[in-house]
Formats: C-alpha cells, structure tokens, sequence
C-alpha cells in the first residue's frame, strides 16, 4: 500500500517554502513602497512648515512696524493735546484704532480734534429731519468705557500702554505658533496617497504602526493654516469667534480682558441694553468655547475636564479666560450647548432654524455681511436672535442648576454631584439596552440637601444632576415625631440611609437643614398626623402581644449553631437568565423564630482571636487540645463568614418589613 503521508508530507513541505519565499519578497516591496512613501511625506511637512515659518516671521516684522508706527503717533499725539486727555487717547485707540496708523497723522489733526471735543461720547437722537448729534459729557476716569479700558488693561493706562501690551502679547502669540509648527513636525501623514499604486495592501496600511499617530494630509494642512491664523490674528471684531474656535488646533487663548475688550469693540456704548449685549457677546464666545474643547478632547462629557486636559497638555495659560469660570459658569455652559442640541433635533422647536443656520457662522460666506433671518415678518440679525435663545437657555440653565445644589458656609455654590457627601446607594430597576429586561442594580446617587414641598428628599444622578433616580421620604432620614414634635418614634437610619454611618448621617442633616430654612421649616413633615399615631400605637400593642406569646429559641451556641444556620438569603423569582432575585420568604419565616438568638450568637464572636489573650499553655496553634488553636480555627472556617452575613440578613429582614 502506497503511504500517502509519506508523499503528502514533502509536498506540503516544499509548496509552503515557496510561498514564504514569496511572501518576504512582497513584504520587501511593500517595505521599500512605505519607506519611498514617508520620505515625500516628510518633504511635504519640512516645506510646508519652513513656508508657514517664513509667513509668520514676515508679518510678524510688518506687525511690528506698525506697532512701532502706532507708538510714534501716540507719542506726537500726547505732545499735541497734553496729560490731561490721555484718557480720551484711550478711548480714541479702542474705537478707532486705523487713526494711530496714520503714515502721517498731522493730517488727521483735523478730524481727532472733531472727536476729541464732540465725538468720542456723543450719540445721534431723534428721527427724520429731527435726527441730530448731541454731544456727550467729559471723557474723566469715572466714564464707564474708560472704567472698562482700566480693568481690561490696568488702572490709569495710556494708549500708549495698550499698544505695547498688544505688542507683547501678539509676538508671544507668533512665537507660540512657531512652537506649534514645529509640533507638527513630528507629524506623521497617512501614506495611502503617496504610496504607489498597487505595491502595498490595504491590510498592511491598517497595522497598528502605520495607523497610530498619523492624520492626513488635508488635515495636516488645515492645522498648519489654523496655527498661522491664530497667531497672526489682531483684531477680534473683525474675525467671527465662533468660526474661529471651529479650528483643528484651536486653544481658548484670549484671557478675560481680552474678552471684555473684544466686546467693547465690538459693541460700543453706554446704556444698559448695550452692556447686556456685551454680556451676551462674551457668553456666547464660552459657549463655542466649552463645546468646542470637549469634541476637541475624545468628547468628555464636561467643560471641566476639557479644561484639566488643555492644562495638562500646556495648550492654556493661567489667564485663559475658562480658568475664570466657576464650577457653577461651567455647568451652566454644559448645561446650555446640551438645550442648543436638543432644540437643534426637534424641527418643531421654535429655535431650531436659527440655530442650525448659525452653525456655519453669522456672516454670509466670503463677505462681511451679517445674515438676517425672518422674525414675524421681519429681517432681524442671525447673531441677536442666537443671542436671545442662549440667554433664554442660560437663564433656564441657572435656575435648572440651583435647583440641584446648595451653599456651604463660605456661601460657594456647591453642585450636589460633586460632593461625596451627599452620595447614597439606591437600587434602581436598570435595562442594559432597549430590548433586555429591567434589573434591579445597585447605583450611587446624590441627596438634594433642598426639601421638596412635600417632604421629599430628591436623589439624583452624580454625573447628570438634571435627572431625578428617585424620591425618597426625609424622615427615613431624619426620624419620625410623635404629635407633639418633641417625642422620637422612630430613628432616622432606614431606607437608603440605613447604609451610611451615623456621622455621615449627621453631615447630610446638618447641610438639609442649612439649606431648607432650618429645622423648623423641615419638622412639620416628620411630625405624626393623629390618625398615623394612632395605628403606630395599636401595631405596636399588636407587636408586644406577639412577642410575649412567642417561644424564644434555646441559646445558640458552637456545639448547636449547625442546627439553626438561616436558609439561602435570595432566590431567583422566576425562570430564565434575567430573572431578577428576591428575599427568601424561608429566611423571613427563619427570623421570626431565631433572629434574637442568632444575633446574639454571631455577636459573641468577636474578632479574630490573638495568642497574646491565651496563656501561655494555650497558644500552641498545632496542638488540637489548646483553646487558641480551637477558637482560630473555628473564625477562620466558619465565624468570620457569619459576621460578614449577618448585616446582609438584618438588611433583607428590616427591608422585607
């Protein structure tokens, strides 16, 4: 008989040499292929980087000139109209810088001394032919567009002062972004589309090594031109911010003077409705801001650890603006872009058209015209109808959040979600996903220390203080008074509580009471109504006549506890994997009978024996006659366990109650 194994074997042997043979061949080529590949690539890059260097130190040289050229007329300006109008200066540069660039500002004198004696302050009133220009009052140290110029830039400052501090600050941006550039030159692009045609397979370019850490070269691109952008742009009001913060590498860089400067450019005036237009201007910057550096940062889910994560990686100085924003400014933020999303996928919310068209920002593309959209028959600015839904959500954002926090006594607001004190475990019915059942699960939530109307004491989701998990009775809390409100009836250290230590209990009480007008706003809901006290009083009468009938178990012991060990504690309730677990009805019928003794039993144990409490003639743990031995061995095996289950019995007992 032929042996096919004999004959297979070398067969095999031999086709499969080959074929390794030409799998090293390809992988060879593929090799070469990759290495040609990173080589154009990496020309790519150092070109690219060494063109964007050279822009930057370019306009960096011409923005200097002007500022130099700013300083000069400041200079022959303050010669002209002496100390006493260097506030007017002032608040000449910020509304119209392009004078101060001036190649000869002698030329100008004309139309500075029209400003400075009418025009800085004035304003036009009136309508039709009516209309005319009045006149503001004296430019002084008091007049609140210079009170505003002082916090964004210092006390007593000088235009002078402002242009060297926009000097320093734009050369320390250029130089941050010649930083940046050389980041990107590590960068390593994707090869496929430089690679040749048809040398390397698909499965290859999607190993580990060629995928981590590479971007493509359009987005490599997109992030050189972002980096330029950024640290070359000068005059916020004529950028739109909300695009800007749309960039890849984009980093909230502008401090909160800058920020109240940028608005004062942007709106100037005097009255209250145009401060709250500023303040609206500027929230709406934070909220571009915060959405835009959690996307930016693998979608954390809050302002704050977008913020942690840019300190970190050092892309944010001390005076960003967002290391300004309190705990409360930055969950209002969230809390707002979450309302703004919301809106934005119900096409019957009111705001939703608005919205979405402002997405790809309030001027219409390639111009600096403002978009307009139609309110009621009437063409109003995109950006003002964006900027009245913000603050009607910042509004609902504010009141949404104190709802859901307190003040400590420092007087701080303090979210409930983010103090562990307030925490509690609560077992709630859970679905893993839209078709598996409900299962009870054990989660932690968080205590609203403000009182509910009706007595009720809110829990909420730490990581989402705006959903409610359940609503529990404060006096399983606090306790439960007789009808005098003096007399205790019974103790607070049930439901949800009964897992916390008294401390902690204390802790929650004291901060319930603090912030729901003290305990005699909270005492009429722990109070016994007469009809209440009156079945406490006969269930109680019930209990004791019970108790006086019933037959006490013999003292458990080691030698007999065998004979009243407790039943399983839970049991599945139904059939199938799912099936939730419930208390053994056998373990409550057990307690009925031997909860007494067996507590007393488990209690006698103690803790875990110590051969310094023996004498000396009974500390050999080996010797089977010596009592250390004996009494180690049984906590060992069997005492330690039944310490451990007894809370879990008393739980399942008292809850079952």
């Amino acid at each position: 008989m032929v042996d096919l194994k004999r004959l297979l074997v070398p067969l095999a042997t031999g086709a499969l040499s080959a074929k390794v043979g030409l799998m090293a061949k390809e992988k060879e080529k593929e090799e070469q292929a990759i290495e040609e590949a990173e080589g154009v690539n990496s020309t790519l890059v150092t070109d690219a980087i060494n063109t964007s260097r050279n822009q930057l130190t370019n306009e960096s040289n011409i923005q200097n000139q002007t500022y130099s050229l700013m300083v000069s007329n400041y200079n022959i300006l303050k010669d002209r109209y002496g100390a006493d109008k260097e506030d007017d200066l002032a608040l000449l540069y910020t509304r119209n810088r392009g004078l101060f660039k001036s190649q000869d500002i002698t030329k100008r004198f004309d139309e500075i001394d029209s400003l400075l004696s009418t025009g800085l302050l004035g304003d036009i009133v009136g309508e039709g032919i009516d209309r005319k220009f009045v006149p503001g009052a004296d430019i002084t140290g008091e007049t609140p567009q210079i009170k505003s110029i002082y916090e964004a830039y210092g006390q007593d400052v000088t235009a002078g002062d402002i242009i060297k501090q926009q000097q320093d600050k734009y050369n320390k941006q250029v130089n941050a972004g010649l930083s940046n550039l050389a980041g990107e030159n590590n960068t390593k692009l994707f090869i496929d589309k430089t690679v040749q045609p048809g040398m390397v397979r698909e499965k290859t370019l999607q190993r580990d090594e060629f995928q981590t850490g590479r971007v493509s070269q359009e987005q490599f691109m997109t992030n050189i031109n972002d980096i330029v952008d950024q640290a070359t742009m000068q005059d916020l009001t004529s950028v739109d911010i909300a695009k800007m913060s749309q960039t890849v590498n984009w980093s909230p860089v502008l401090s909160a003077e800058d920020l109240n400067m940028a608005a004062i450019n942007a709106i100037p005036g005097v009255t209250n409705q145009d401060e709250l237009l500023r303040e609206r201007y500027k929230f709406s910057y934070l909220l571009d801001t915060a959405k835009t550096i959690k996307l930016q940062n693998g979608n954390v889910e809050t302002t704050d650890e977008a913020i942690d994560i840019l300190r970190a990686n050092g892309r944010i100085t001390r005076d960003s603006v967002v290391n300004s924003l309190s705990a409360l400014d930055r969950a209002v933020l969230d809390r707002v872009n979450a309302l703004k999303d919301q809106a934005m996928r119900d096409p019957l919310a009111p705001e939703s058209q608005a919205l979405k068209e402002a997405i790809a920002g309030f001027k219409i593309q390639g111009t600096d015209q403002e978009k307009m959209i139609d309110v009621n028959g009437v063409d109003v600015p995109l950006r003002s109808v964006v900027h009245n839904i913000e603050n009607q959500f910042r509004e609902t954002a504010k009141l949404e959040y104190s709802r859901q926090g307190y003040y400590d006594l420092f007087n701080r607001f303090v979210n409930v979600g983010d103090d562990d004190q307030f925490n509690v475990k609560v077992t709630v019915p859970v679905k893993e996903n839209e078709e598996s059942p409900f299962v009870d699960t054990q989660i932690t939530g968080a205590i609203n220390p403000q009182i509910l109307s009706d007595g009720g004491l809110q829990v909420v989701d730490t990581k989402d203080i705006y959903e409610t998990i359940d609503v529990v009775d404060s006096r399983d809390l606090f306790g439960v008074y007789g009808p005098d409100g003096i007399t205790q009836l019974k103790p607070g250290n049930s439901g949800i509580f009964s897992g916390m230590d008294a401390q902690a209990r204390e802790n929650l009480k004291e901060q319930i009471i603090l912030n729901s007008g003290g305990m005699e706003a909270i005492k009429p809901f722990l109070v016994m109504s007469d009809e209440e006290f009156k079945a406490y009083e006969d269930s109680k009468k019930i209990t004791e006549k019970k108790q006086e009938t019933e037959i006490l178990p013999e003292s458990i012991n080691r030698d007999n506890y065998e004979n009243f060990l407790p039943p399983e504690l839970t049991i599945k309730e139904g059939q199938g994997r799912g099936a939730p677990f419930v208390t053994n009805p056998e373990l409550i019928n057990w307690a009925k009978e031997n909860m007494s003794a067996w507590e007393s039993f488990v209690n006698s144990i103690g803790e875990k024996p110590k051969a310094s409490d023996y004498p000396e003639d009974q500390r050999n743990v080996k010797d089977p006659t010596q009592q250390y031995g004996i009494d180690l061995r049984f906590y060992n095996t069997i005492g330690k366990d039944l310490i451990k289950q007894l809370p879990k019995i008393q739980k399942l007992v008292k809850d079952r109650e």
